[in-house]
């Protein structure tokens, strides 16, 4: 009989922390703007839960214990405690959030790098295998596919997935189809066959801001003469190659 009473007191002590661990994972579930995998926002609903509990219980004392010293004061000091608490709360939805991030991104958050922290050559060659990803899924089929699911198969840190895409979206490479929930998805947004490799590298380096007009000095027209020559080299080596063959490859190479 005593250990049945044990037992049902330890469940009341436990119930509460198993529905604030359900709470906090369905709110990052479903409350977040991107898809949120069911580990990681148990992993973040455990953590952010538990702490909440447990600021939950010091605030209680520590109310109940200002109250007692005097009704005026204790009154008066109810409302800086309570703003106290709510700011302690979304510090700790946002530490859980964190933790959720993490989780989730765990092989690629170490090198969780931005667009600027790449080099030029870097981003225009992990940009260039997202359109032929994307390409080849279209060839096969599949259906649009989320900026989180290509940062992983491509194991690029989903911040600097989500700029190129970004970037893909503005030059008109690639369209969004998002859902009434706000989850987007991408997919080639012209056809691969229509699409040159010379176009893609022209494209990606020519945007962003007006470009620089330079003063003509000796100098600096020699400088753009043999910038454009390169340019012209790199269009002529490609020989009119398209995203199409590059998909064409690398079918190849997976059935060889």
């Amino acid at each position: 009989m005593r250990l049945v009473g044990g037992f049902v007191l330890l469940l009341f002590k436990v119930t509460p922390f198993i529905f604030m661990w359900l709470a906090f994972t369905w709110l990052y579930v479903f409350m977040s703007n991107i898809k949120v995998e069911w580990r990681a926002a148990f992993v973040g609903g455990v953590l952010g839960g538990t702490l909440w509990q447990i600021a939950q219980v010091g605030y209680v004392h520590f109310q109940v214990g200002v109250g007692r010293y005097n009704a005026i004061y204790g009154t008066m000091a109810a409302l800086p405690i309570f703003m106290i608490w709510l700011y302690l709360s979304w510090v700790i939805v946002l530490f859980g959030l964190g933790v959720c991030y993490a989780k989730q991104n765990l092989r690629t958050s170490g090198r969780d790098l931005r667009k600027s922290e790449v080099s030029r050559n870097s981003f225009e060659q992990v940009a260039l295998a997202l359109l032929v990803t994307l390409a080849d899924r279209f060839a096969k089929g599949e259906p649009p596919i989320s900026h989180e699911r290509l940062a992983k198969y491509l194991f690029i840190p989903p911040r600097l997935c989500r700029g190129i895409i970004n970037l893909l979206l503005k030059i008109g490479f690639v369209t969004e189809i998002c859902t009434l929930s706000g989850h987007c998805r991408y997919q080639l947004g012209r056809s691969a066959e229509d699409l040159s490799l010379a176009e893609i590298i022209r494209k990606m380096g020519d945007f962003g801001e007006e470009a620089l007009h330079l003063h003509p000095h000796p100098q600096t027209l020699i400088a753009l003469e043999t910038y454009h020559q390169v340019e012209d080299l790199v269009t002529e080596s490609l020989n009119g190659t398209t995203l199409k063959d590059l998909v064409s490859r690398s079918q190849g190479r997976v059935e060889g």
